[in-house]
């Protein structure tokens, strides 16, 4: 068994709701991680952000972003 926390980030890797989806990508490989957070882009850099959404690699990957 283990513990969620082995597995969290403390700073979560972000992207702004504005990105290309392929930069999104092309983070996701780069990090080799799944998913990114989605905020705003007057959130992008303040210490306390709002969620907008979380982005997938297989959604990308399905609708065909390369």
């Amino acid at each position: 068994e283990k513990n969620l926390d082995k597995f969290m980030r403390k700073t979560p890797l972000v992207v702004n709701e504005n990105m290309p989806a392929s930069k999104a990508l092309s983070i996701m490989n780069e990090k080799k991680i799944t998913s990114l957070l989605v905020v705003s882009d007057k959130d992008l850099f303040k210490k306390n952000k709002v969620l907008k959404g979380i982005i997938h690699i297989h959604f990308l990957l399905s609708n065909g972003i390369k």
